[in-house]
């Protein structure tokens, strides 16, 4: 199970090196997209793998992961990517989504700064979704 993990958490890293660089608007950065689509995919499917097997620690390491890559997008910029990659793995209600990673990160006792780190993206998202309320209540 730690192979699993220890080999998505590379991916994951390997994608981000890849696009680290690229313009938003270049064709390139479209490509990725459909890269971190398969990736999201094969994350999602671990999460599920593992939640079956009664793995919290793990679900919620590949939890923060998948994180990593929605929590700065808005509802709007989920719908953007949905109409320019085909079978874009985050839900239309990403907002509802994003709160289920969060809870699946906090469930898995994680380290002081995953916990902190996971608010932030929780503060932010509600921030970009005009939810300020929920975002300084968080903070």
């Amino acid at each position: 199970m730690n192979l699993i993990k220890s080999n998505l958490i590379n991916l994951n890293e390997q994608w981000n090196i890849a696009v680290r660089m690229l313009e938003q608007n270049d064709m390139e950065f479209d490509l990725r997209l459909r890269d971190e689509t398969g990736l999201l995919i094969l994350m999602k499917d671990s999460i599920e793998y593992f939640k079956m097997e009664q793995n919290p620690k793990i679900v919620g390491d590949i939890s923060f992961r998948f994180l990593e890559h929605i929590y700065h997008h808005s509802e709007n910029m989920i719908k953007k990517i949905r109409m320019r990659v085909e079978n874009y793995i985050v839900p239309e209600n990403s907002q509802a989504f994003i709160r289920e990673l969060a809870a699946n990160i906090y469930d898995s006792n994680p380290a002081e700064k995953y916990i902190s780190k996971t608010g932030l993206y929780e503060a932010y998202n509600y921030a970009l979704n005009d939810e300020y309320v929920k975002s300084k209540d968080l903070m």
